[in-house]
């Protein structure tokens, strides 16, 4: 099956299908699918999600560091210990 211009789904839309006006399926732009698919996993992991979650703490409450302090001039993560 190909798409022409004048027939293929716009970024942002997505096309429900219905059987007996019950939605079946979902037609979307395969970047939209990916990212979905992408999000999902990352919230399948637990360790993770507790990272991101700790992280956001860590930002909330004003725990940063400067990129200059974390990496030196050649982007290697510099060799200290921050806790």
């Amino acid at each position: 099956m190909k798409l022409s211009k004048e027939n293929s789904i716009s970024l942002a839309e997505q096309v429900i299908l219905s059987k007996d006006k019950i939605p079946v399926a979902v037609i979307m732009p395969i970047d939209e699918y990916n990212s979905l698919r992408e999000t999902a996993e990352i919230m399948s992991d637990t360790e993770l999600v507790v990272g991101i979650m700790r992280a956001n703490k860590d930002i909330r409450k004003g725990r940063t560091y400067p990129l200059r302090e974390v990496f030196d001039a050649k982007g290697k993560v510099r060799c200290r210990s921050h806790r």
